[in-house]
């Protein structure tokens, strides 16, 4: 590609704040943290072959009644066999991937998986499990990939483990899940269309001259890899092995590069953030059915073909519904720019900066004025009634300086939590090791470097002594006299500028050498209305029992080109839009 000698500006929207499902954001937050978990996959047990080991084991030392008490029965192949739901068989698959790494699964389509458990990064016990689909039976994904070129890879023997050694993920996958994430929020369509340089941009810097010749076979080589992974979170100790693999646990059902499958068509839009201007291409990707997780709700439909939301109503409650989770804030420019390599930014500030976003102190009947937080605006030491500390006021606030707190939004707003509670809110500790020193001094090192960032002022009250340390006092006291457990049960209160969002983007932009970083104080879709209204074209032919044929007859166009604008391989020219929505409407009659 072309290197020009000026900067250049962050080809993507990057909002200060967005909702995420909380299982999904672990989810993410694993994939980044694993370089090559199949690697050794060639050695791996079959878990048929562990139950039924297992369950001859335990009717030889225990018995038929004990046997039969722990799940055991007669499988369809005449042996004996542990019934999934059990929580002996949760023993056998914790144990298969201590022992060997992990093992390999057969659902009962008969899709074989190589499966790898890790250790979620929430409280509790809580498991990730992480697949990878490596053949036999189907891909358990029914979505509609036919206007893409590239979908879900099977590989026709396991043991051959060439899938396991060229997945590509850790880091950069992690970014380009977020990527994708935010693209979905932004264009309310689970197919994405993205320009390359984008891609390229937030994985290797705001520098093309650094970037890699084969760039893009980077950036396809990860899309690639994240379509053959499936992931889900479970908890083995109680249900036994009952995971949820099929098409809910695909992030990326598909993808292709525009201009390398049809070079000669112009792929490129006046919605385009790099519309007429440096030379790049198109990604298109699908997303698996549950890539948001619990925002799957808001889908306006879910019928096996690209999904459409509307992120502004309230969702349906359906006591059926399988898609469970809570939604959380996190911090969009932190999560998509921080886990590369030019960031300067370690996971442990990244949770920190996503716990101080979803702690953002509010006021209660009002919507915080214009701030895109929301927050509530005070000078210096004259906290509101609402949020005031019951000892003496912060000696290290500035009276005359606009502050917002992250304090929580309770009982007591703005009241802050014990050292020990933030710890465990932004991952550095597990609800067991809350009242041990577990990962406080890291906890508390990570924090002062965010706070240097964003010029947080950090306070941590005393109770017994009534009185206030600063951070870095605290540090101080962690380090040299081994008072953690005491420390832990004192109040952090955590203080920050007015512009604490601003100083965040302007740490990335100077990290990665861009002109600036598009944001705003709130996600503005990408399209307008009337292209998201182009979304529902498909159901809207359904609804209305007419095809896509007579709508490309109504427009003068082939019906080839009609599918490929309705799965977003091809975009609508705005006045032919409003055509095809005029025909829906019934206006061409």
């Amino acid at each position: 590609m072309s290197s020009p000698s000026v900067a250049q500006p962050l080809f993507g929207l990057l909002p200060d704040l967005t909702m995420v499902d909380d299982a999904q954001a672990q989810l993410f937050d694993v994939i980044g943290t694993v370089r090559n978990p199949f690697g050794q996959m060639g050695n791996w047990p079959f878990l048929l072959d562990l139950l039924r080991q297992r369950s001859e084991t335990l009717l030889l030392d225990e018995g038929e009644d004990a046997w039969r008490a722990a799940g055991g029965f007669i499988d369809d192949d005449g042996c004996r066999s542990l019934r999934m739901s059990e929580e002996i068989v949760g023993e056998v698959v914790r144990e298969a991937c201590a022992n060997a790494g992990g093992f390999i699964w057969a659902d009962s389509a008969g899709t074989r998986l190589a499966v790898k458990l890790l250790p979620g990064q929430a409280a509790g016990a809580a498991t990730l499990a992480i697949a990878l689909h490596i053949g036999g039976g189907t891909t358990s994904c029914p979505l509609d990939v036919s206007g893409l070129s590239t979908a879900p890879q099977e590989n026709a023997n396991h043991r051959g483990a060439s899938g396991g050694h060229s997945l590509r993920l850790y880091r950069r996958a992690e970014q380009m899940l977020w990527a994708l994430f935010l693209a979905v929020r932004f264009q309310r369509c689970s197919t994405v269309r993205l320009p390359d340089l984008y891609l390229g941009q937030i994985i290797f810097g705001g520098d093309n001259n650094a970037w890699p010749k084969n760039w893009r076979q980077e950036i396809s080589g990860l899309l690639r890899s994240l379509s053959d992974l499936r992931c889900d979170v479970l908890r083995v100790e109680h249900r036994g092995w009952q995971p949820r693999l099929g098409g809910h646990s695909v992030a990326v059902a598909g993808y292709e590069h525009l201009e390398t499958t049809a070079p000669h068509i112009g792929h490129c839009d006046q919605y385009c953030p790099v519309y007429q201007g440096m030379r790049h291409g198109h990604f298109v990707v699908q997303m698996g059915q549950g890539f948001l997780g619990a925002l799957e709700r808001y889908a306006l439909s879910d019928d096996g073909e690209t999904r459409h939301y509307d992120f502004q109503r309230r969702p349906p409650r359906d006591p059926d519904d399988e898609v469970e989770g809570r939604a959380r804030q996190i911090s969009p420019v932190a999560r998509i720019l921080g886990p590369s390599r030019w960031s300067g930014l370690g996971p442990g500030a990244r949770d920190i900066l996503d716990a101080l976003s979803n702690e953002i102190t509010r006021p209660r009947r009002s919507r915080g004025g214009d701030r895109a937080d929301g927050a509530l605006v005070f000078l210096g030491q004259n906290l509101p009634t609402a949020i005031k500390h019951p000892g003496p006021p912060c000696p290290f606030l500035i009276p005359q300086r606009s502050y917002v707190a992250f304090g929580g939004n309770g009982r007591r707003p703005g009241y802050g939590y014990r050292l020990d509670t933030w710890a465990l809110r932004s991952g550095y500790v597990k609800a067991e090791e809350r009242r041990g020193n577990g990962n406080l001094r890291q906890f508390l090192r990570d924090l002062s470097s965010v706070g240097e960032i964003l010029g947080l002022e950090c306070a941590v009250y005393d109770r017994q002594a009534n009185w206030w340390y600063s951070l870095h006092n605290t540090l101080g006291r962690c380090l040299t006299a081994g008072r953690l457990r005491q420390l832990g049960g004192c109040v952090l209160q955590v203080f920050g500028p007015v512009d604490y969002a601003d100083r965040l983007r302007e740490y990335f932009r100077a990290r990665g050498r861009f002109a600036r970083i598009p944001g705003g104080p709130v996600p503005v879709p990408v399209l307008p209305d009337e292209h998201f209204a182009a979304g529902n074209i498909a159901g809207q032919l359904r609804a209305h029992g007419r095809t896509q044929a007579s709508l490309a007859a109504y427009l003068g166009v082939s019906q080839s080109f009609v599918s490929q604008a309705i799965t977003g391989r091809r975009a609508w020219p705005t006045e032919m839009l409003r055509r095809a929505l005029g025909f829906l409407r019934g206006e061409c009659l």
